[in-house]
């Protein structure tokens, strides 16, 4: 962005010293203007480039913050309830009976413990729900 500044500003200059008739329209001066042109045009192509990369990393990123975000502490501890029932079911279906009624209890308990904390009365609602199957 800086090198397109610098190139403007010295097309911008370059006029400006030929119209106050200071710098003369000679073949010289006029290859010079193009080459700045030129090299000024693939700065802007350029900038736009790199523009359109960085946006679409910021979209990836504000993305990936957004999902890390919605991973909350309270589906955190009902998944870890539900994955600790259904794995006592299936060692319950599988007579490994050691510990099931432990895992339910525990269970039981967290899904007590998110109806205390839980604000939307569907998501209460939900909960016990799961606990009454």
């Amino acid at each position: 962005m800086k090198a397109a500044q610098l190139l403007a500003a010295s097309l911008h200059l370059t006029k400006a010293q030929i119209k106050s008739r200071k710098l003369s329209p000679s073949t010289a001066v006029k290859q010079v203007v193009k080459n700045l042109n030129e090299r000024y045009k693939f700065c802007i192509t350029m900038c736009k480039k790199l523009t359109e990369k960085l946006n679409c990393f910021f979209s990836d990123k504000q993305r990936f913050i957004d999902e890390i975000n919605s991973v909350t502490a309270e589906k955190l501890i009902y998944t870890c309830a539900v994955e600790m029932v259904q794995s006592a079911a299936l060692d319950e279906m599988f007579q490994q009976t050691e510990d099931i009624i432990y895992r339910y209890h525990k269970a039981a308990l967290l899904l007590e413990g998110l109806t205390e904390i839980l604000q939307d009365p569907a998501d209460i609602e939900n909960v016990h729900k799961c606990k009454s199957t």
